[in-house]
């Protein structure tokens, strides 16, 4: 687990992140928090939710729960 004194220096996070469509749970639960000048990779098998969570980083999803604030603002909220 990565804790971060200054959670101002995170370029996204994710808090309890979830993503429905209709029926179908694609994401679940997701805490995820990537500090700011770090690159990380999405790996995972066919099916596992990669795309979905890249899409829920970049605002094209909006999560059916949870909040994602990318540099701190929660576009959902704007």
């Amino acid at each position: 687990m990565l804790y971060l004194t200054n959670m101002a220096n995170l370029a996204l996070e994710m808090r309890s992140v979830s993503k429905k469509f209709g029926g179908q749970t694609e994401v679940s639960n997701l805490t995820l928090r990537i500090p700011a000048k770090e690159i990380y990779g999405v790996v995972g098998p066919e099916g596992a939710g990669k795309t979905s969570v890249l899409a829920l980083a970049a605002g094209v999803f909006m999560p059916t729960k949870g909040r994602v604030l990318v540099n701190g603002v929660d576009f959902a909220e704007e």
